[in-house]
């Protein structure tokens, strides 16, 4: 089974018979969000509850049927079981329900907890009682935060956490924190290298292990080294290897270099630095394809 990070709570989750399931699809700018659009196919979606930044259901391609509220729905030979709990620690008195979802793929069971804003009711954890992979949001604010998120993940025994719904590099405006202190009060961190992950399993872990996934979908942000307020989100894009950046600015440049050697125009300094920006779109043609096509 695989799990990608698309960003914000939607995960991209795939069987190993090619079965897609896509949690919680946003909607890009809601309530600062600065991902890019969701341009994934999936078979199935889940919608833990109706926010515009989870229930963006035609953004997902490939006509998916959608599961919705709380009961056990059995969707193309799966069984999707929606527990009914709240958006607040107030019994929704602020922000409406929100439903969990449990669901099994290659013998690994999968719970997403959307933007579930209180501690686990005895009712809660009874009806999901464990998770092999769980999706939890873990910057407070809108939902659950650090420490009720690690308290949960405990609660759970949960194999291996995928903390989601925090403010990061790739979507710096979102109003919530950011993943640190999350991690700080978990023992066994892995910060996997890309936005995805596969598991099997046979090999889970035997201890709950948190594995950082980095966002497959965002936003190039226009923004310049020469302003102080924006050379550190500057120079974090070019640290991500932003797929999207290198293809359309350094083929640009790398075309600059062949164009004033055959015409034997003058060069600048911003030349001097095109045919390493060339080369790096090499390098990351991969990624772009991955990206941009899923392939």
């Amino acid at each position: 089974m695989k799990v990608k990070w698309l960003g914000h709570a939607s995960m991209l989750v795939t069987s190993d018979d090619g079965l897609r399931v896509v949690t919680d699809p946003y909607t890009p700018g809601a309530f600062g969000l600065n991902y890019a659009p969701i341009d994934v196919e999936a078979d199935v979606v889940t919608v833990s509850h109706d926010h515009a930044d989870h229930n963006n259901v035609p953004a997902v391609k490939g006509k998916p049927d959608v599961v919705k509220g709380g009961g056990v729905h059995n969707i193309r030979g799966v069984a999707f079981q929606g527990i009914d709990c709240y958006h607040d620690d107030s019994s929704g008195s602020q922000r409406g329900t929100n439903t969990t979802f449990c669901f099994s793929l290659d013998g690994i069971r999968v719970c997403h907890l959307g933007d579930l804003g209180h501690p686990l009711r005895p009712e809660d954890r009874a009806q999901i009682d464990y998770a092999d992979v769980l999706f939890m949001p873990v910057g407070g604010n809108f939902t659950i935060d650090a420490s009720v998120a690690a308290e949960t993940g405990r609660v759970l025994s949960a194999k291996v956490v995928i903390p989601m719904h925090y403010c990061n590099k790739r979507c710096p405006d979102f109003p919530v924190a950011g993943v640190e202190e999350f991690l700080t009060l978990m023992a066994n961190v892995r910060r996997a290298d890309g936005t995805e992950v596969e598991f099997h399993k046979d090999s889970l872990p035997d201890t709950t292990e948190v594995v950082v996934l980095e966002p497959a979908l965002y936003r190039l942000q226009h923004l310049s080294p020469n302003r102080p307020s924006e050379r550190g989100r500057y120079l974090d894009q070019l640290e991500y290897g932003n797929a999207d950046w290198w293809c359309r600015y350094g083929a640009r440049y790398a075309l600059r270099v062949i164009r004033k050697t055959l015409y034997a125009e003058p060069f600048t300094f911003k030349d001097a630095v095109s045919p390493l920006m060339g080369w790096r779109v090499l390098q990351e043609m991969p990624e772009v394809m991955t990206t941009q096509f899923g392939q």
